[in-house]
């Protein structure tokens, strides 16, 4: 296991991280120092019921003061079908969602959870770590209102909860329910998303970490390919991994997750950085945006950087041109949006310079050169930066599929089987045992 953390350790050279990833965790505040064994346990102990059985009502946690929120207050009760049963009989008569805070009690169907703080904010709702009473386990609870966003939510998940989420690399979700028009996802907590990693690490991953981090992710979106399900939001944040090494990923919020047969020409999805071609042109869509959403985030663990520019889609879209060339023009015609990156003249389709852009879309843009190939690279490299482009594919068609990509020579390490003595292969070797990943052509003994 040592052997596993040193080669996920960051590479020798230096270079800049994403430059979404740039500012350091510190500097948005961390959370207060625990206090005491002692401390932490009182603060877990639900209130005292009172003193008398003619007394054994509802009452509010200690921290809500207010006598005026009766119809708002988040209740506690020793007995928690009565505390069902009253919640259902109470209801929330204005219909507004509470505004959950620290302290705070939320009231599932399997147990109840005490909000002990706030592990992130987004559009549609505010992720809270959890402790269950009675049995003091810990979960991440997603609180959204009830709205279609949190509903879609839902949906997803009953699609995924049936796949092994150990196996598949997906989050596990233990409950959901709706609470003071509230939708509440129970999730596994689990430990620091890829962005935190990159930020406490920014230097690029050694080609070792990479492989067993794209096996594990690779074996996500299979997974979903498999029960027809686009996750359309695969970005570092979305992705958890253990500790502050890049092994055992797991693949979180699912709030944008579509059926594949749903996804429609002109759907907003994906952020920039990660968005497919076929989303900023205005194609037809399918799974394969994820893939190309996945080999973004590769390409950022190894260059240290996002590979393509991420101001505005057009830097993106240039930045596409001259590593691949042009989309072939039947690619270009269909397009929803190509007016905005495209123009025609004698010779057919060509680029919009960033001039025309600007001209047309009032949008200011960069003129400046970006890397414009790939191929720089030998041995393990090589291969890596092959799988890399096929994730790429500009054209959705011939872009690679998760079975594809998992037996591609990067993962099953064909091209290194010959060289099982060496230093750099023995090293791959133990990497991916570490790892748990012992499937792959280089573990095979040549003895029949």
């Amino acid at each position: 296991m040592q052997l596993l953390q040193a080669h996920l350790s960051p590479r020798g050279h230096k270079s800049s991280p994403p430059s979404s990833v740039r500012p350091r965790l510190k500097a948005q505040g961390q959370p207060a120092a625990a206090g005491s064994a002692h401390e932490q346990q009182s603060s877990l102990q639900p209130p005292s019921p009172p003193a008398t059985p003619s007394s054994a009502l509802p009452f509010c946690v200690p921290e809500i003061h207010s006598r005026d929120q009766s119809d708002q207050d988040l209740l506690y009760l020793t007995d928690l079908k009565a505390c069902s049963d009253f919640m259902s009989r109470k209801g929330n008569r204005n219909n507004t969602p509470y505004e959950v805070k620290k302290g705070h009690y939320l009231v599932g169907n399997c147990g109840i959870y005490k909000v002990l703080q706030f592990l992130g904010e987004g559009t549609y709702g505010k992720v809270a770590k959890c402790i269950k009473f009675g049995t003091q386990e810990m979960y991440a609870i997603k609180i959204m209102k009830n709205n279609k966003a949190g509903q879609k939510e839902v949906e997803s998940m009953k699609l995924i909860e049936h796949l092994d989420p150990e196996e598949n690399h997906l989050v596990q979700m233990y409950e959901c329910f709706s609470f003071q028009n509230m939708t509440c996802i129970v999730y596994e907590l689990l430990g620091n998303s890829l962005f935190q990693v990159m930020c406490d690490q920014p230097d690029p991953v050694h080609l070792h970490g990479i492989r067993a981090f794209a096996r594990d992710g690779l074996k996500a979106l299979k997974a979903l390919k498999r029960i027809g399900l686009a996750h359309c939001d695969i970005k570092i944040d979305n992705i958890m991994v253990a500790n502050t090494s890049y092994i055992n990923l797991k693949l979180i919020d699912f709030g944008m997750a579509t059926k594949t047969k749903d996804l429609s020409v002109g759907t907003e999805i994906q952020v920039t950085p990660f968005k497919s071609p076929e989303v900023i042109l205005g194609l037809p869509l399918d799974e394969g945006v994820d893939m190309w959403a996945f080999g973004m985030v590769l390409a950022s663990l190894y260059f240290g950087e996002y590979p393509f520019p991420s101001e505005t889609e057009y830097e993106t879209i240039r930045a596409m041109v001259q590593i691949h060339g042009l989309p072939e023009a039947e690619m270009i015609r269909k397009a929803r949006f190509k007016k905005a990156f495209f123009t025609r003249d004698n010779d057919g389709w060509r680029l919009c310079t960033p001039d025309e852009y600007t001209q047309a879309t009032r949008i200011p843009v960069e003129d400046k050169n970006h890397v414009t190939n790939l191929d720089e690279m030998i041995d393990d490299h090589k291969v890596f930066i092959d799988l890399l482009k096929c994730m790429l594919e500009i054209n959705p068609k011939n872009r690679i599929t998760p079975s594809q990509a998992l037996a591609h020579d990067f993962i099953t390490m064909k091209h290194l089987a010959g060289k099982r003595k060496a230093g750099y292969a023995a090293i791959a070797k133990e990497i991916m045992e570490d790892a748990g990943l012992k499937s792959c052509t280089i573990f095979k003994s040549k003895r029949k």
